[in-house]
């Protein structure tokens, strides 16, 4: 596994760097942020550098990368940062808390983070960079679309659509 760069500094890049440095699978390398966000520097002992930076430091050839900028209504930010990212050549990791219970087979796409005591049932369908917080139930059959937020237990029934960049339970 390569190293993960983390994009952002807030809440969630916090909380993504605890459940990425507890877990076996991954390395977290640095940190990035957008100029307006902040200086580049340190934050718990790693790197700090500009989006404009990155791929000269963290090259996608070497290094992965996990989107974790807002949540809820900054969903459309953490759409574009996504689409940075990706268009930089970065592969894009998911982390799914080993608490989780995710049916066999269900599509999960990148720069997801399922939190903790999430049940995600059979022949669900998880998008592209979702945030499914902790103690949420994704019933069987529903879809949760691309830049998607469940807020702490959330709760879809089965058969469900969340559209992408929709929000349930900020």
């Amino acid at each position: 596994m390569k190293p993960v760069v983390i994009m952002g500094t807030g809440p969630v890049a916090s909380l993504a760097h605890y459940y990425l440095t507890h877990d076996p699978d991954h390395e977290v390398a640095g940190f990035v942020i957008d100029r307006q966000q902040g200086q580049p520097g340190s934050r718990s002992g790693l790197p700090v550098v500009a989006k404009d930076a990155v791929v000269s430091r963290f090259p996608p050839d070497a290094c992965d990368m996990f989107v974790a900028v807002g949540t809820g209504r900054s969903a459309r930010v953490r759409a574009a940062r996504y689409r940075d990212a990706r268009s930089w050549g970065y592969a894009l990791i998911s982390y799914i808390s080993s608490s989780a219970v995710v049916a066999p087979g269900v599509p999960i796409g990148d720069n997801c983070f399922i939190l903790e005591h999430t049940v995600v049932e059979p022949f669900s369908a998880i998008g592209n960079d979702v945030i499914i917080w902790g103690g949420c139930q994704v019933g069987h059959d529903s879809v949760v679309g691309d830049h998607s937020f469940l807020g702490a237990h959330a709760l879809l029934a089965g058969t469900n659509r969340v559209e992408s960049g929709c929000v349930i339970g900020e």
